[in-house]
């Protein structure tokens, strides 16, 4: 047994890894050297925002096409709901992270056109509903 300056101690100067061990090693090595998963958005194209909703939590991610056609994401949201909240009903659940989105995201909402993608249309429902209730309205 040795120790080195930072004293830490070396069990054996020459250490053994199974191959599969190293090609475990240099995948990690590959992934943490690879660029951010977040990009930048590109001026004058339109962002893309999902928004989701689950039982316990809602989130959203902003999302733009690169000159490739492919989409990159830019920002993730996410939240935990309130005991008080859990009790909404799923449309009321969507306007609140539709609510809680715009919140975080209006720089980018200022500065870029931005069509909102769902599997519950909110807007579409406030707005072709003829007479709103309580806090919907």
């Amino acid at each position: 047994m040795k120790r080195n300056m930072n004293n830490v101690i070396i069990l054996s100067s020459s250490l053994r890894f199974e191959k599969s061990g190293v090609t475990a090693f240099d995948n990690v090595k590959r992934y943490l050297l690879s660029p951010p998963v977040l990009g930048a958005p590109i001026l004058g194209k339109p962002l893309l925002l999902y928004i989701a909703v689950q039982e316990r939590s809602l989130g959203a991610l902003c999302a733009q096409e690169n000159f490739e056609g492919k989409e990159k994401a830019l920002y993730y949201l996410s939240r935990t709901l309130v005991w008080a909240e859990l009790n909404y009903s799923p449309i009321k659940k969507m306007c609140l992270a539709l609510i809680f989105t715009v919140q975080k995201l209006r720089h980018y909402m200022q500065a870029y056109t931005m069509y909102i993608i769902s599997k519950v249309g909110p807007i579409k429902y406030i707005l072709f509903r003829l007479v709103l209730h309580g806090r919907l309205a």
